[in-house]
């Protein structure tokens, strides 16, 4: 299997220094997993959108005169990844969001997608005749918000993407109070042993393309602390979002 993982997690800074978010707490039991089942015929590229250059859509595709083309005519990184998308099975989009807004990054990437579209497949009469893609897409959400409605509109957005582009939704991972969530893994053996046997339950599922049990989702999704004694354990990451 070939798959895209595509990261969004700015550096924050705490007093003047900028430091690499922990979403890497989630994401590298999953790149472990992967690297472990039939490591030979995996093979994972890398994406890690903060590191990019991607400008705002240009919106050519109002123009009626419009010729749907294999890249875009901009000169910023987006042109270099558009054959690691198009051949990849899964898109895998690990994504930081601390607003209700998604990043305007990840919009723009989304937005600049177009170049992929299959034009035969944009058509209704072969959309409503078409056999489901095997092709998939995984999304894993944090934030240090502790509402999991931060996620509301970035995963209509990846679910809206899903459907243009005939992938299967293979689940979604939305994980608030982020911090918490760390901190009850470092503190928890129990808790962190169950949540890594779920990981790896999803992995084997995202490899195999087989489905995914909606109780493996369950326990990495829940609350792990009540709202207001969050607000008072982490007001000093809240301050900073």
């Amino acid at each position: 299997m070939k798959m895209t993982l595509i990261t969004y997690a700015p550096q924050i800074t705490i007093n003047g220094t900028k430091k690499n978010h922990s979403i890497k707490f989630i994401l590298d039991p999953f790149i472990k997993a992967f690297e472990r089942k039939n490591s030979n015929q995996n093979q994972i590229e890398f994406l890690n959108l903060d590191n990019m250059v991607i400008n705002e859509c240009l919106g050519c595709s109002n123009d009626l005169f419009f010729i749907p083309q294999e890249y875009c005519r901009q000169t910023d990184d987006m042109n270099s990844i558009y054959d690691i998308l198009r051949n990849s099975d899964l898109w895998f989009f690990a994504i930081e969001s601390n607003s209700y807004r998604p990043p305007k990054k990840l919009l723009n990437f989304l937005d600049r997608l177009e170049p992929l579209f299959d034009e035969d497949f944009i058509n209704y009469e072969n959309r409503k005749n078409s056999q489901k893609s095997k092709q998939s897409i995984f999304f894993v959400g944090i934030s240090s918000l502790w509402e999991s409605s931060v996620f509301d509109e970035v995963s209509f957005q990846i679910q809206s993407i899903a459907i243009l582009f005939n992938r299967e939704i293979k689940g979604q991972i939305l994980r608030p109070h982020y911090g918490a969530f760390i901190q009850e893994c470092n503190n928890n053996s129990e808790f962190r042993n169950t949540i890594l046997k779920k990981i790896d339950e999803i992995a084997d599922g995202l490899l195999c393309s087989k489905p995914i049990d909606e109780s493996s989702f369950q326990l990495l999704n829940s609350p792990v602390i009540e709202r207001e004694e969050y607000a008072k354990k982490f007001s000093d990451v809240l301050s900073i979002i």
